[in-house]
């Protein structure tokens, strides 16, 4: 698309393109993709490491940003956490699309995000027996 401004200039305006295979994946209807974007950036920011979501005994929660995944401040705080008493579980996720695509939104589906957090215990379970972090499996 070209635009004239008053100089009598020509420039051309970028225009959003969307790949073939993009296309492709959310016209796809086996695709988990794309059919609950709020489930999927909170499983992106859970996976990137950038988030986690503390629940509290008395069934509140609270989102926490983290600093870079295998720093010491990352492992420290998670340890704080754990020693916590008032914290019962850290929701996490692993960084790979199958934590998504074959734990997560089979069981969640288009409940929101607000609803899994809530419900945490049926979509998230612990990585070691006794730990309060959390993963989808």
């Amino acid at each position: 698309m070209t635009i004239d401004n008053k100089k009598k200039t020509r420039k051309t305006r970028k225009t959003k393109k969307i790949s073939k295979r993009v296309i492709e994946m959310l016209n796809d209807p086996t695709s988990v993709w794309g059919k609950n974007p709020e489930l999927e950036k909170f499983w992106g920011d859970l996976a990137s490491g950038n988030k986690v979501v503390l629940i509290y005994k008395d069934k509140t929660h609270k989102y926490v940003n983290m600093p870079k995944r295998f720093t010491k401040k990352h492992q420290s705080m998670l340890s704080n956490f754990d020693e916590d008493k008032d914290v019962v579980a850290v929701l996490s996720s692993q960084m790979s699309q199958d934590a998504y695509e074959v734990y997560l939104y089979p069981k969640a589906k288009n409940n929101s995000v607000e609803y899994v957090i809530k419900h945490y215990e049926k979509y998230f379970k612990p990585i070691l027996p006794g730990a309060k972090m959390r993963v989808p499996l």
